[in-house]
């Protein structure tokens, strides 16, 4: 493929249009999340993320069913962005940034961290540059809010590797 074709474009997430492909590439982050895992692990991690994926696509979400409540959680109101990673007319990435670090609220403006949520990468596009392309798009959008550090946290090996060695991200303790 030519590198045109191969490039990751960043935009804001765009209702209701990318509502069904977002909510599908979430899945499959909990899906690897699993697969990541081995051992007890891996039996802890299923139901959990199974709990995860009900309760965030259930009708009452921030994810919704076929990811209906995507543009309400996250782009109705100040301090929080989804981004979506395109390549080509493919969706193939998603990232949601807020002010603070609370899941279900965002903090007032004057808030010096920000905090990632909901990050996944197609595995058809995993190891081509989504990731970084949506983290680096992430930390803009949170140094333009006045954010001076950045949060996030993952039960995926798989994610937490590439925060640490790719993006430079520092484990708590």
């Amino acid at each position: 493929a030519s590198d045109a074709a191969m490039a990751v474009d960043i935009r804001p997430f765009a209702p209701p249009g990318d509502s069904a492909a977002v909510a599908a590439i979430w899945v499959s982050g909990l899906q690897q999340t699993v697969d990541s895992t081995s051992g007890l692990m891996s039996l802890l991690m299923r139901p959990m993320m199974a709990w995860l994926e009900r309760s965030a696509s259930g009708a009452e979400g921030d994810v919704g069913p076929a990811g209906a409540n995507l543009a309400a959680h996250w782009c109705c109101h100040d301090g929080c962005e989804m981004l979506v990673a395109t390549m080509g007319s493919e969706t193939v990435g998603c990232c949601g940034v807020k002010r603070g670090t609370d899941e279900k609220a965002v903090a007032p403006t004057g808030c010096d961290v920000c905090s990632v949520w909901r990050v996944s990468v197609a595995a058809t596009a995993r190891r081509s540059g989504v990731g970084t392309a949506l983290m680096k798009a992430a930390e803009d959008w949170a140094r333009g809010q006045g954010a001076k550090r950045m949060q996030l946290v993952t039960g995926n090996p798989v994610a937490a590797t590439f925060y640490v060695e790719r993006m430079q991200y520092r484990r708590p303790g």
